[in-house]
Formats: structure tokens, C-alpha cells, sequence
């Protein structure tokens, strides 16, 4: 993600770069020829919150790709674990 998506790009620019479907993304594209997925969790940000996280992961799964998770492991009896309660970072996503 970090290196399909321009992140740092100001918000308007990066909405008309994603467009309005995240199967068209640049990450989405990015992620056809990749081999692998690797998801970096965090004790600042738990990634299973992030709507766009978990559409990344759950993309990497629809398309076959292994995805190794390293970091801080959340228990898994919690709902934020598995990202049943993931949201947008901005209201207007």
C-alpha cells in the first residue's frame, strides 16, 4: 500500500488517483503482480481498524496472495482483531 498509493499527496489529489472503486486502485494493481503481502502491525495504530487496511487484506486473500503479518498480535477474541469493526479515516470515504 505504502508504496502503491502516494500517501503523503495532498487528499484531493490522492481521492482522484483511488477514484471511487478500490478494486481499480493503484494498490489494487500493484497487488496482481505481487508474489506475497506482507502486513506490518503496530502498537501506535492496530491496522485492523483502518477500513483500507483490511480491504487490502481481504484482496490479497480474494486473489491468492499469502499474507505474513509481523508485529504486535492483538487476541484474537477481540472484534478489532479481526476488523469487524474497521472504519474510514476521513467521513467523506
Amino acid at each position: 500500500c505504502f508504496l502503491a498509493n502516494p500517501q503523503t499527496w495532498p487528499a484531493d489529489d490522492l481521492d482522484r488517483l483511488l477514484g471511487t472503486n478500490a478494486w481499480l486502485s493503484p494498490f489494487s494493481a500493484a497487488l496482481e503482480d505481487a508474489e506475497r503481502v506482507i502486513a506490518v502491525r503496530n502498537s501506535t495504530c492496530n491496522i485492523y481498524t483502518r477500513l483500507w487496511c483490511v480491504f487490502e487484506l481481504f484482496a490479497a486473500h480474494d486473489r491468492s496472495k499469502p499474507v505474513h503479518a509481523v508485529g504486535p498480535r492483538l487476541p484474537a477474541d477481540q472484534k478489532d482483531a479481526l476488523g469487524l469493526n474497521a472504519k474510514c479515516s476521513a467521513p467523506k470515504d
